[in-house]
């Protein structure tokens, strides 16, 4: 399995991640200095990001309480400028920063997909575009000055490379699903299904810069390697946080083989330690290939990407619990979360680079319902579960669990002091949620969801279902 375009396309893994959709870092500025750095997937929000298989049974070091609340003013919070209309219903709608500019991304109910960039100074509609996009909308990324949208079709999912200020096409390619798709700062690594031929391509220009053989059929890993330090870039749908490190990992011929990106050369290429067995799931991060092997007792096996090539089994779920998820989530850390029976969910953090043979987790926390996805780019200090019962944040170090939230979560504080929460419904609060303490300051409403929302700068951009909205953000 592969990471998610919600955490890579909302299916990068075949799963959607519920990441909302965020600005690039370099936009925000909250009072300390931040700064942009570039990522794939999910996934942010995934984003990617996110599997399935058997677990274990862990008791929570102490029970989940909720989040200590300071609270503010519940008005609403003021608008930069009037609501910038598309001109028509909405059934999806993406937005991304590009410069000083929010490029959105619209699909009307005949299917048809728009495109249109207002100013964030004046928020006001430039010249509507129409883009040659079908399917169903799910998500949009701005790589090398190209605005790339993907789309979930009856026969797979399409993806389009889009001049932003014309709404023309640069270049576009189908997989199977966004788990065939892997997104770099300049390139998107993509994987031929039916043959296994995989090629990168560069977003600017749509050029093929190479290709090479790969395993044909389903279940093949196409994951970018993810570094703890680095900051993820949100985005939205299926099209997940570009990956800050130069290699996407795949398997070919029963060997863990790294890509580089720009030329397709093989920096890493080492037998598997043992073969797979059928249903894994995958996570690539730290420079490290993490590996779900299914059975009455679950396995997670991880190899190290470097000269060393060193192979060992990391975590051992208990009998009776079931495997969800896997997720890099800080410095050394796999978080794996998991169910009983019952559909009692818990997160894990694993320390890889202990001896597990006590299987002692660094931390773990129960989780509020049965999960739906998961995602470690909200914050480098942070990881998000979403849950049947609403998406459950937690701090990494030291780890433990922070708040539930009903609606989705945005960075908000590069320097890992808080998040925003948003409001699952029209017309619900916007919080302020201090990471380290759990202390939540409510900050207004806003009279649309938060889905799609994300800040940047002292501005919240949110992309409704019939215009797109910009609001002030108090300073923090």
């Amino acid at each position: 399995m592969s990471a998610d375009l919600d955490q890579v396309f909302a299916e990068l893994r075949g799963e959607a991640d519920t990441v909302p959709l965020a600005s690039p870092a370099a936009a925000r500025r909250r009072g300390t200095r931040r700064t942009r750095s570039r990522s794939m997937a999910a996934a942010a929000l995934a984003v990617c990001l996110v599997g399935g298989g058997t677990a274990w049974f862990l008791r929570p070091q102490t029970p989940a309480r909720p989040a200590p609340t300071a609270t503010t003013t519940a008005r609403a919070l003021p608008r930069a400028g009037q609501p910038v209309e598309y001109g028509g219903q909405a059934r999806a709608a993406k937005t991304v920063l590009l410069g000083n500019s929010a490029y959105t991304v619209w699909q009307d109910t005949a299917g048809t997909v728009r495109l249109f960039a207002a100013p964030l100074d004046r928020p006001a509609a430039g010249p509507m575009r129409a883009t040659a996009v079908t399917g169903d909308l799910d998500g949009a990324y701005t790589l090398e000055g190209t605005l790339v949208a993907g789309a979930r079709q009856s026969t797979g999912y399409h993806v389009w490379g889009l001049d932003p200020g014309t709404g023309t096409t640069r270049w576009d390619f189908a997989v199977a699903s966004p788990a065939d798709l892997a997104l770099f700062s300049q390139y998107a690594v993509h994987r031929d299904r039916q043959s296994g031929l995989i090629t990168g391509l560069a977003v600017g220009t749509g050029k093929v810069m190479w290709t090479t053989p790969g395993d044909p059929g389903p279940g093949v890993p196409l994951l970018p390697v993810t570094a703890w330090d680095r900051q993820s870039k949100p985005a939205s749908g299926s099209i997940g946080p570009v990956q800050p490190s130069p290699q996407a990992v795949t398997i070919i011929g029963g060997r863990v083989v790294a890509l580089e990106p720009e030329t397709g050369d093989r920096v890493f290429d080492q037998p598997l330690a043992e073969p797979l067995v059928g249903t894994e799931a995958y996570a690539a991060w730290d420079g490290r290939l993490f590996i779900l092997r299914p059975g009455d007792r679950y396995e997670i096996v991880m190899t190290k990407l470097d000269a060393s090539g060193e192979s060992k089994l990391v975590w051992t779920g208990d009998a009776g619990r079931t495997f969800q998820s896997m997720h890099g989530c800080g410095q050394h850390r796999l978080c794996v979360a998991d169910e009983d029976a019952a559909g009692a969910g818990q997160v894990t953090a694993v320390d890889y680079t202990l001896d597990t043979a006590a299987n002692a987790p660094d931390w773990s926390a129960p989780l509020p319902g049965r999960v739906t996805g998961m995602a470690g780019g909200i914050l480098v200090g942070g990881l998000a579960v979403t849950t049947d019962a609403g998406t459950a944040l937690f701090r990494l170090q030291p780890g433990g669990f922070v708040a539930t939230e009903p609606g989705p979560l945005a960075s908000y504080d590069e320097s890992d002091r808080s998040v925003l929460a948003l409001p699952a419904t029209a017309g619900g609060p916007v919080t302020r949620v201090v990471f380290r303490s759990g202390q939540r300051q409510l900050l207004g409403s806003i009279p649309v969801p938060g889905a799609g929302c994300f800040p940047a700068g002292y501005r919240l951009i949110c992309p409704g279902s019939t215009s797109l909205s910009i609001f002030q953000l108090p300073p923090t």
